[in-house]
Parts: structure tokens; sequence; C-alpha cells
């Protein structure tokens, strides 16, 4: 049975959390609505979305958060993101995904920002901007721009056979979003 839940309006800033946790966690066929959330500096991740789960988000704001793999989400095993005129800026990770990450899930981002998050580690930062591994993607009418990452995809990296949807780059920017050694 899924759950659903609305965080209309969702604020939360300056948290720590202990490692491998989250400021909201959404599991086993869960469904939620994320609208008008501003969540800025907290620490070991933000969304966590797995098994199955699916989430919406829209004209929220995520800025300054950091974690291990996506700084502000997080998406596991057959989950669902689903982005709308939302902005992700200064966030970082170590490892992959400094504002989003998916293992095995499909994530559809539209009219959205990504703008300086980072993917900070030497031997396996990727996707300053998103990661994916073993899952697909569209993106339309988004911007990335000044994304980093220190060993692959400044803006987005894709991972053991993820792919983009054939029409995923209409109104799409990457801009100065590089890879830093």
């Amino acid at each position: 049975t899924a759950r659903c839940m609305d965080d209309s309006g969702l604020t939360t800033q300056d948290r720590r959390h202990a490692t491998g946790s989250s400021v909201l966690a959404f599991a086993a066929n869960a469904s939620a609505a994320i609208d008008h959330a501003v969540i800025v500096r907290n620490h070991a991740g933000s969304l966590m979305v797995m098994d199955n789960a699916t989430v919406v988000i829209s004209n929220s704001t995520f800025d300054s958060n950091s974690g291990i793999v996506g700084a502000i989400v997080a998406a596991w095993n057959r989950s669902k993101l689903h982005v709308d005129g939302s902005h992700f800026g200064h966030n970082s990770v170590v490892y992959a995904g400094g504002a989003l990450f998916a293992h095995k899930s499909i994530v559809e981002i539209m009219g959205s920002m990504f703008t300086g998050n980072t993917a900070t580690s030497e031997y396996v930062g990727t996707g300053g901007g998103i990661a994916l591994e073993a899952s697909g993607v569209l993106i339309v009418d988004s911007t990335f721009q000044n994304n980093t990452a220190r060993l692959a995809g400044g803006g987005v990296s894709l991972l053991v056979d993820s792919h983009l949807a054939d029409y995923d780059l209409e109104g799409h920017d990457i801009v100065q979003s590089t890879r830093h050694p």
C-alpha cells in the first residue's frame, strides 16, 4: 500500500545527521510531494528515496547542503524522482551527485537549475550536479552551471548502463561544468 505525504512549505536548515541519515526518508512504495521547500546547510544528506518510492519536488530551493552521495536526493532501487522548477546551489558530496544521485531509478528534471554543486573525492568524485548509476534520466529546459567533479562529469555523470531519453536536450544548457583534477 502506498503512503502519501505532502511537505508543502517545508523549511529545514543547519541540521547535522548521523552518517547515512537524512532529513526525510521515503521507502517501500511511498509517495510524496514536496513543494516550496527550502533546505539549507544540512549535513549527511537531505532526502533518501528508495525501494520503489516516488517523490515529486517542485518550486523548491536547496542550498549549501552536504553528504556522502546525493547531498539533496539519493534515489535507490526502482525509485522515481520528478523535479520541476527547483534550484540546487552550492551543495557538495564526497563521492557522487553533488545535488542528486540515483541508482537503478528514473529521474525527470524540468525547468530547474543546478549551480556550483561539487563532488570532491579525487578518486571517485563524479557528477558535480547529478550522478546516475544504472538509471534513466530526462532533462528538459534546465541549466547546469559551474558544477565541478574531481573525477568525471562536472554537470551530469552517467555511470554503469545509465541513459538519457531521446529528447533530453530540449532547452538544456550545461555551462562551465568541469572536471577538476
